[in-house]
């Protein structure tokens, strides 16, 4: 079948790929050619050599079939030289030293959170995959546009955050049909809620941008302060500039904007749910989790974003072991080889191949991992203490869940925060269980489709406010 690029696409456009790929992987190795022009690997080499960047080298460039609708890429689409100017006008918003300024906007709203969970708690089952998206939805969208979206304050999920997954769905049959030269019969077939989810998502960030353009002389402690300390460039006249002298302009910027609301919000709540479920359904890392953020933390309010990363080490390694078994972009996004070829994991492929890595099949062969298919948060222990049969996990660097190189997530320092505060502050605060008479639940990992991101159905859990506090 690998004769035929159309099984592979049909897959990706089912939402069934990572699926397919895991069983591939299994079957044959680290390596396998799963369409005409497209090779998936398994092993850590494949982060080294085609992800990352070794000065003197042509880059890999991304898959080009993905059309942003204005036409214009942001940071997650960009070529080389813009990627790497865009990357360097917030480079600093998203440093470690930016995050901290920016700590008490992000605590102010899981304090929120967990406020607002407390008037429900114990009412009846809660739906966290809907309540962790209103959280970071309206972080992301505070610290884009200095405005949230106060799905949390209202308990109700804005339009536009509808809109979004729509469109995530929308770009996979772009990002697939696009490489048969098939837009315009795209445009035939597709469902109209989606085509319009598309342009409701650009209209809602122009909106925004707009408004946070007229207050550009305000510090707002927001990701866009930096930027917008200079006049936006008029697209016209930088087109005459060279690119390593144009600045930013405004379409350049809705771009980005979209991106950073997309990457920074769904997949740390996708993050959070997993973890919800899978803290659920093995009850001795559960139990071992909460016992140790009770200990440790005299009060809700002393969980800072320091404090989470250096006094609860079972908790980074819960999550580490969260984006592992259930890593919030399953998605497979090749790149290609540059002109005059290039050799991967050893092996020389000619220019034009598209090298890509599935994280559902990395993070589950057992070349990676020992024991892959257990959720066993021990294997992250550092190597000196962590058990004798997990020594060898991810030895080759398999496992990235941010990406590496110059390409990797932007956003990583401020996921991780968001990520490690809140599971702390929620389970500090909460006593958790699945809902009595539920079937099925333990199946919700998986029975899911993926579409670039999960399609992720309920969660409902009990919630129930902590005794003593």
């Amino acid at each position: 079948m690998a004769r035929f690029e159309i099984p592979f696409s049909w897959s990706r456009l089912r939402g069934n790929n990572h699926r397919s790929l895991l069983a591939i992987h299994k079957k044959y190795g680290d390596r396998v050619r799963v369409a005409p022009s497209i090779v998936s690997h398994t092993t850590g080499d494949i982060w080294k050599d085609a992800y990352g960047h070794v000065k003197g080298n042509a880059e890999f460039p991304k898959d080009t079939a993905f059309v942003p609708y204005n036409g214009v890429h942001g940071i997650l689409t960009a070529d080389r030289t813009d990627h790497r100017r865009f990357r360097h006008l917030f480079s600093h918003a998203f440093s470690q030293q930016g995050l901290l300024s920016q700590e008490a906007r992000v605590q102010g709203h899981i304090d929120g959170f967990i406020e607002q969970m407390k008037t429900r708690a114990g009412k009846e089952p809660l739906n966290m995959v809907e309540w962790f998206n209103w959280l970071t939805f309206d972080i992301i969208a505070d610290m884009s546009f200095g405005q949230s979206f106060e799905c949390v304050e209202k308990m109700e999920t804005h339009p536009w955050v509808v809109g979004i997954l729509q469109g995530v769905k929308a770009a996979v049959w772009f990002t697939v049909l696009g490489r048969y030269g098939l837009l315009g019969f795209l445009f035939k077939i597709l469902p109209q809620k989606l085509l319009d989810a598309r342009r409701t998502n650009y209209e809602y960030v122009s909106a925004k941008l707009d408004t946070r353009i007229e207050h550009a002389g305000d510090i707002r402690g927001d990701l866009l302060d930096t930027v917008l300390q200079k006049p936006l460039d008029d697209p016209e006249k930088a087109s005459l500039l060279p690119p390593e002298q144009r600045y930013l302009n405004e379409e350049e910027l809705k771009s980005i904007c979209g991106n950073f609301v997309l990457a920074g919000s769904e997949t740390t709540a996708t993050l959070l749910s997993g973890a919800i479920f899978l803290l659920l359904t093995h009850p001795r890392v559960h139990e071992k989790l909460v016992k140790e953020l009770r200990e440790t933390f005299p009060t809700s309010e002393s969980i800072t974003i320091a404090a989470a990363n250096d006094k609860s080490p079972f908790l980074l390694q819960v999550l580490n072991e969260c984006l592992r078994v259930y890593p919030p972009v399953p998605f497979i996004f090749p790149r290609s080889v540059p002109a005059g070829g290039a050799t991967i994991s050893g092996h020389f492929y000619p220019e034009g191949t598209q090298m890509a890595t599935c994280a559902m099949a990395a993070n589950f062969v057992e070349s990676n991992f020992a024991r892959p298919n257990e959720f066993l948060p021990e294997r992250w222990l550092p190597k000196d203490q962590r058990p004798k049969e997990f020594q060898n996990d991810n030895a080759n660097g398999s496992f990235q869940p941010f990406s590496t190189g110059p390409r990797n997530c932007i956003g990583r320092n401020l996921a991780y925060a968001e990520q490690r505060v809140t599971l702390a502050k929620f389970l500090w605060n909460f006593d958790l269980s699945i809902p009595k008479g539920v079937s099925g639940w333990e199946k919700w990992i998986q029975e899911m489709d993926v579409f670039i991101l999960w399609e992720k159905n309920p969660l409902m859990v009990d919630v129930k406010v902590r005794k003593g506090i």
